[in-house]
């Protein structure tokens, strides 16, 4: 039912994710937590929503942003460029089981870096928030020229 997985951002760091596939979904959603916590996020709202979504047909990959849980990185050296290249590196990852468009749930600052991730593609929904951090918009320097 889950499988836990490793994969690399274009910079190096190696992520830890748990992918869940059920037969034949008909969605995917990538869930990415707030800041001091995991893939699991608190309490373990994103484990349990995982299991509800495998159980109603949907696929779903949360992963550890670097420096968090069971990635690689220091907690010290997080910032909204690493996070947009953690963001992008676990797109690729569900592209290789998913082509089809991808629903996002992001908490905390996750929802902040989602926000400025999905300012430089125009291919992505609109994440749903939990616990969003709205004042960190004015915070957030722009990086659409460094990532493209």
């Amino acid at each position: 039912m889950f499988r836990e997985i490793r994969y690399r951002t274009l910079d190096g760091e190696k992520l830890a994710g748990i992918l869940s596939i059920p037969k034949n979904p008909h969605g995917f959603v990538l869930m990415m937590h707030g800041i001091t916590e995991s893939k699991d996020e608190y309490l373990g709202f994103y484990s349990k929503m995982a299991k509800s979504l495998h159980d109603n047909g949907v696929a779903s990959l949360r992963f550890d942003f670097r420096g968090h849980g069971e990635s690689t990185g220091s907690s010290l050296d997080i910032s909204v460029i690493g996070d947009v290249l953690d963001i992008k590196a676990s797109i690729a990852q569900v592209r290789k089981y998913w082509k089809r468009p991808i629903s996002l749930v992001a908490t905390s600052f996750g929802r902040a870096d989602t926000n400025r991730r999905l300012r430089t593609t125009s291919r992505l929904p609109e994440p749903s928030s939990h616990r969003p951090s709205h004042r960190l918009r004015s915070n957030i320097p722009k990086t659409r020229d460094r990532l493209g």
